[in-house]
């Protein structure tokens, strides 16, 4: 991958599919961070990056809250489990980790006072939070002041309500999030050439793994996707651009399926017709999200995986001499990973059976021979190296499940924002009018 992506539109653009609503929160808060480091002199550092991406992403957990499967709701209330998830999540499946804690407490009050060295970030995000909240819903600057005044030693740390407030002065922090500016800053931040390269990457696995959350299965899939596509380009001879742009394209050809009911996604029986042109959709919708945050070979990788030699394929009917090596590899690793592992329609399949429908595929020019032959006559390495490549995703996956459990009943008795005292109600439909 030669040309450069914006790590700021990247995140700005998969979080806005997930959640329409709150298309600009995340991004305001990481603002408000951004600047009350720098009121404090505090040093860009890789702690200071991990919490401004924190902050950008810090609702990440609300999409999920609803048995992980809720994408599309947002809500203020019962904030205790979307901070569990967006903490677990963060800790198994981005490039924070360690620093994920600080999601645990960013809707917990201050006077709880917990034992831990991100309890301070996270009271500071949850102050962050409110202040976005506030003025998006109305609130005028000097009753948002009063308001943050009057619960400092409570909810807020008295520190950060004074040097925000002392900030504000001097820099005119409320002013920047109603009259647009905040935006130049936040994306100046990110796309700082010291941050692309060490985050583009994880940031596409961590995004990829929360659009594709909606199963274990659909995260293997993934997964193992990309690495049988590496394999066999590696094999054929592909270059390493060429390779990391088959992993990148695996790794996002199937965000578009955000858009598709988790009731067909999952559906345990053969879909119906109408089901079927439901998820036919898919690679469209995949091509309008990255259209133009990535170079134009890794979006038609990603969108043309559905494409057969003969034309039977979809969206657009492509032929033999329309689809590129490249292309055909991903279209093979799409179907043997489908056929690999275990969906909700079916059981994983074994070797002798994967094989006869792969050569089916080869003896009807749907699917490359080359690439069959390639994956079929090393299909025990494969197979091999995808297990050992994913057992730790896997293994994440279930611990996430059962810590999610653990925390919830850990965690049950704290003051999380469940009740918002004196603090405007969040109306989430007066978010669609923000001010840009």
């Amino acid at each position: 991958m030669d040309s450069k992506i914006s790590i700021y539109l990247l995140l700005k653009r998969i979080l806005s599919e997930l959640n329409e609503q709150v298309i600009e929160h995340g991004e305001r808060v990481a603002f408000l961070e951004i600047m009350m480091a720098k009121g404090r002199n505090r040093k860009d550092d890789i702690n200071l990056e991990n919490l401004v991406l924190t902050c950008f992403a810090h609702d990440i957990g609300a999409y999920k809250t609803d048995k992980f499967l809720n994408l599309l709701k947002f809500d203020a209330e019962n904030t205790l489990e979307h901070c569990i998830y967006g903490y677990l999540f963060m800790k198994y499946f981005s490039p924070l980790k360690s620093d994920s804690e600080v999601l645990l407490y960013h809707h917990t009050y201050y006077k709880e006072n917990i034992d831990s060295p991100y309890f301070n970030d996270g009271v500071l995000i949850h102050l962050l939070d409110r202040i976005d909240v506030l003025n998006v819903t109305g609130s005028p600057k000097d009753k948002l002041i009063k308001q943050l005044v009057n619960n400092k030693g409570t909810i807020f740390n008295p520190d950060d309500v004074d040097d925000f407030i002392r900030f504000d002065e001097e820099m005119h922090l409320i002013d920047a999030l109603n009259d647009g500016s905040y935006k130049e800053v936040v994306r100046s931040y990110f796309d700082d050439h010291n941050r692309d390269e060490r985050l583009l990457l994880p940031i596409i696995d961590m995004l990829a793994y929360e659009v594709d959350f909606k199963s274990e299965q659909t995260v293997i899939h993934t997964l193992t996707m990309a690495y049988i596509a590496k394999f066999i380009g590696r094999k054929l001879g592909l270059s390493e651009n060429e390779l990391q742009d088959l992993y990148i394209a695996s790794k996002l050809h199937d965000l578009g399926k955000i858009y598709v009911p988790t009731e067909i996604l999952e559906k345990p029986a053969k879909l119906t017709e109408a089901e079927y042109e439901i998820i036919k959709l898919h690679p469209e919708r995949t091509r309008r999200i990255i259209v133009d945050l990535f170079p134009e070979n890794i979006v038609l990788l990603a969108y043309r995986h559905h494409e057969r030699l003969d034309g039977s394929g979809y969206p657009n009917h492509l032929k033999e001499e329309d689809l590129s090596l490249s292309e055909r590899i991903i279209q093979v690793a799409d179907v043997a990973s489908a056929l690999i592992y275990r969906r909700s329609y079916k059981n994983a399949l074994d070797k002798e059976i994967v094989v006869k429908i792969l050569n089916e595929e080869k003896q009807a020019h749907k699917l490359d021979a080359l690439v069959i032959d390639t994956f079929v006559n090393n299909y025990d390495e494969i197979l091999a190296s995808t297990v050992d490549e994913s057992k730790d995703i896997i293994s994440n996956y279930e611990n996430l499940q059962n810590e999610y459990h653990d925390y919830l009943q850990k965690y049950s008795s704290l003051n999380h924002e469940t009740d918002l005292g004196n603090f405007t109600v969040f109306d989430s439909n007066r978010l669609d009018s923000v001010k840009k």
